[in-house]
């Protein structure tokens, strides 16, 4: 993982954790409803950006919709779809989809909780897009690694923030630069960052 996405994770997961902390205190000092652990299932819309550097050089913005299912207050299971879209004949860059299914493990409780996140997958490149255009199959092979923070309400909505790298594994794919040159892309690296909000029960 570069350097500099090492240390924008790191800061963001301290982040989190001061904030889940925080929900921790002052649940201590609430009277809560007769409710019992981290609730059991979730489901909602995402709004998420993904990076793919140079020399693809896209930075897309996309939406999707998530389902998760916490097994207990240290594990959960997620699944997770985006697409960024695009691909018109004018523009024919991004239209991307991709699809997440792995584990979170950390903690929460009722109200709050911060998790590492490990989700294989895959992404779909358009037919017609640019980057099909210049060299690259339509599926490839995805890993999604990084953390989650989550804030749980009473009224049974919740507010999810994620942050990691989609890792793609191009293979020997040999891609057309910008300038002409052919570069086998091999194992790439590719921020990414999601906000969703939904529903819990």
């Amino acid at each position: 993982m570069p350097a500099h996405l090492r240390t924008f994770c790191t800061s963001i997961f301290v982040l989190s954790a001061i904030f889940v902390f925080a929900a921790e205190a002052h649940a201590q000092g609430t009277k809560a409803q007769a409710q019992s652990g981290i609730p059991r299932f979730e489901g909602g819309v995402i709004f998420t950006a993904l990076r793919l550097p140079d020399p693809i050089g896209e930075g897309a913005a996309g939406v999707g919709a998530r389902f998760g299912h916490n097994v207990n207050k240290y594990f959960g299971l997620d699944v997770e779809v985006n697409h960024f879209p695009g691909g018109t004949r004018q523009a024919p860059d991004f239209g991307e989809t991709e699809g997440l299914f792995g584990i979170k493990t950390g903690y929460g409780n009722r109200y709050a909780g911060i998790f590492f996140k490990a989700r294989p997958g895959f992404i779909h490149f358009a037919k017609n897009s640019a980057t099909v255009g210049r060299g690259l199959s339509e599926n490839y092979f995805v890993l999604d690694i990084g953390g989650v923070a989550e804030r749980y309400w009473g009224n049974h909505t919740y507010f999810r923030f994620d942050f990691g790298d989609t890792i793609i594994a191009y293979g020997n794919t040999r891609y057309l630069g910008t300038f002409g040159n052919t570069v086998v892309l091999g194992t790439v690296h590719n921020p990414q960052i999601s906000f969703g909000v939904g529903i819990h029960f």
